[in-house]
């Protein structure tokens, strides 16, 4: 630290003395480029005689005259330590509707960016053509029930002749195929009237979430596919929502700490708004992306007066540790120097004493440190006139004692 004080005198002095120093500066020039070759070689010699005096024994003035600076105490208390991000919101649920069956879209029950409940009829496709099917398959079900009690019928009357020989047991063989062939027709029959009841009530699409509607992507009056790849709209249920974002990996074992021991909530800004929001952290991805060393978490925010807007991005404040008893400065008063930081420490008797210190993490625009006491004073601004020892005068606070 000798070198770093050694530099500070002499930059002091350089300051103190710029005038004269400059003035000296230009006759040795002036002697250099004159023939009085002795003359500039006594001048050397005279400045660095000075220099040398000055250094060992520090007029009176330099040493004992006050430099005004402004102090602040060492603070002692328990801190949060927290980290920023940039989050994302995103949809609790997104569902993107689309028609099950083929069809003329004849009405929509919406208007883009309406708020739909669960349920809510939002499309309605023509039914006519599906229940004309519909009453096809029953139709056809009707006749191959009444073929079946015909041939059950036919059964019956030759199970007491056959015994007694009047009816052959071919035909006997064959009134039992044709009952249990007809028994499957009827059984396919049923399924197909099942089949044509469920086309019929798709041509009525209902909201399956309650949400937000996007923008409508097919209008009344168009024939829409089952197979048609674009949904007719996507719902966004957007109370609550998440909020997505990342971390380093070193903060991740902190994290998990902090959620075992109960809620670890985030404090969300919206650019341009003022005031807090506050979500609490419900996921934390299982594997750290191998290429950014970022860990993924979310957050569920209520959004009952829907503050946040699928794709919005947010500022993220997460606290993920506590410091007991941490050691508080102003960011402001620590300096650093080959050797490390440091600050100047008030005394007693009004001078300064470079002290080193550890630095920690920064809070605001206060900084954690080891290496002080609480109720100790530092020096916040006026350090670059400061040396090891340098008297001071308290600009900030005049009655405070040390």
């Amino acid at each position: 630290m000798n070198f770093y004080r050694d530099y500070l005198w002499m930059r002091e002095v350089v300051i103190k003395y710029r005038p004269m120093l400059a003035k000296l500066g230009f006759i040795i020039i002036m002697l250099y480029f004159s023939k009085k070759r002795i003359i500039f070689i006594l001048a050397i010699v005279v400045l660095v005689t000075i220099v040398i005096h000055f250094y060992r024994h520090p007029t009176k003035d330099s040493s004992s005259s006050a430099i005004s600076v402004s102090v602040s105490r060492v603070q002692q208390k328990d801190v949060t330590i927290t980290t920023q991000a940039i989050g994302s919101v995103q949809p609790f649920v997104t569902v993107s509707v689309k028609s099950r069956v083929d069809g003329q879209l004849l009405s929509v029950g919406f208007k883009e960016g309406d708020y739909v409940k669960e349920g809510q009829v939002i499309f309605q496709i023509d039914p006519q053509p599906f229940r004309v099917a519909l009453q096809q398959a029953e139709a056809n079900l009707a006749h191959d029930q009444a073929q079946l009690e015909q041939f059950k019928k036919t059964l019956e009357r030759y199970a007491p002749l056959i015994k007694k020989g009047y009816v052959s047991q071919q035909e006997y063989d064959q009134a039992v195929a044709n009952e249990k062939g007809q028994e499957a027709a009827v059984l396919a029959d049923k399924a197909a009237v099942a089949n044509a009841q469920l086309n019929l009530g798709y041509c009525t699409i209902r909201a399956s979430i309650s949400g937000r509607t996007g923008n409508l992507l097919v209008n009344s009056g168009n024939l829409i596919k089952a197979t048609d790849v674009n949904p007719l709209v996507i719902i966004n249920k957007i109370t609550p929502v998440y909020i997505t974002f990342s971390l380093p990996e070193q903060a991740l074992s902190s994290i998990q700490r902090e959620i075992k021991t109960g809620k670890l909530l985030i404090d969300l800004q919206i650019k341009d708004q003022p005031g807090t929001l506050h979500a609490e952290v419900s996921f934390i991805d299982n594997t750290v992306d191998a290429t950014t060393g970022m860990i993924k978490l979310k957050a569920i925010f209520d959004n009952q007066h829907e503050e946040l807007w699928p794709g919005e991005y947010v500022d993220v404040t997460l606290p993920y540790a506590t410091l007991h008893q941490a050691l508080l400065i102003p960011t402001r008063s620590i300096q650093a120097s080959p050797d490390g930081s440091y600050v100047f420490v008030v005394g007693k008797d009004s001078s300064v004493a470079l002290k080193p210190i550890k630095v920690g993490t920064a809070l605001n625009n206060d900084t954690v440190v080891e290496g002080l006491t609480e109720g100790d004073i530092v020096v916040v601004t006026g350090q670059a006139q400061l040396v090891d020892g340098s008297l001071i005068h308290v600009e900030n606070n005049a009655k405070l004692t040390v």
